[in-house]
């Protein structure tokens, strides 16, 4: 009975057997790895991601300028004085009584106290430097001599700001201010008053826009599609060209009268938009 009972048993258990069902558990194993490999990774996408993107919008994408000339209205003056003496208490009090007599040189010719501000003031010492033999050596060779600086004297530097609307009054103001103690004429410069600036800036924004709005419909119309709604506008500036600077020569008793002439300047607007297509 055993024997009979161990037969059964090697019938249902043979080694062959085990091997089929055991193949039988892991290829089902490998088949829902492979399923649930499907599910979770896309074709082509990197392992363990999924990534969803929404369809960019059609744009037309144009800039737009506007330019516009004309003179300027406001004329600036940097004038200075310098002045130097032994000590600097003694520099700043000439340079301030010279400056004194510059501005009223000024306000005499119709220049507005207002319109007269200071650009920078200096003091600073004034110094001489050489080669001298050291102090316990009467005579010495060149690479025995050591460095020394002096101090001989300090010099004030006073500069001024001069505003003024006449631009035909730019002449009388520089000499006026030169024979009152003004030692230095920086610069002479034509330019736009503030609130001029602002007013242009918005006039040439405006056209800007608008010159960028047409370039759109022509490119839309060239394409056979219909212009949409701006989607972005940026990048705006206004471009003012530097001052016009004239020289001016420091003028001799006997010189002719000194004169300026303005030219003109080109403003430049620009803007870049992007508008949908329909």
């Amino acid at each position: 009975m055993a024997k009979k009972d161990n037969e059964e048993c090697g019938m249902c258990c043979s080694p062959g057997s085990s091997k089929l069902v055991s193949f039988g558990i892991v290829f089902m194993v490998m088949l829902a790895g492979i399923l649930v490999g499907i599910a979770v990774f896309p074709k082509d996408g990197p392992a363990g991601s999924i990534t969803l993107t929404t369809p960019t919008e059609h744009t037309i994408s144009v800039n737009g300028e506007a330019q516009q000339t004309l003179s300027p209205d406001q004329l600036v003056l940097s004038l200075s004085v310098e002045t130097q003496e032994d000590s600097a208490a003694l520099s700043q009090s000439k340079n301030a009584d010279l400056i004194d007599k510059v501005k009223k040189a000024l306000l005499a010719k119709g220049v507005l106290e207002r319109d007269i501000s200071t650009d920078s003031y200096y003091v600073y010492p004034v110094e001489q430097s050489h080669w001298i033999c050291p102090d316990n050596m009467a005579d010495c060779k060149d690479d025995e001599k050591i460095y020394d600086t002096k101090i001989t004297g300090y010099k004030t530097t006073h500069s001024l700001s001069v505003k003024t609307v006449d631009l035909n009054n730019g002449g009388i103001l520089v000499d006026a201010a030169v024979q009152a103690g003004a030692t230095n004429v920086n610069s002479v410069s034509f330019t736009l008053k503030d609130e001029t600036r602002r007013a242009i800036e918005e006039n040439l924004l405006k056209y800007a826009s608008a010159n960028a709005k047409v370039k759109a419909q022509k490119i839309a119309d060239g394409l056979t599609v219909k212009l949409g709604a701006p989607t972005s506008a940026g990048n705006s500036y206004v471009y003012f060209p530097g001052p016009v600077y004239r020289e001016y020569n420091m003028a001799m008793d006997s010189a002719p009268s000194t004169s300026f002439s303005p030219g003109e300047m080109v403003v430049t607007a620009s803007v870049s938009v992007s508008y949908l297509m329909e």
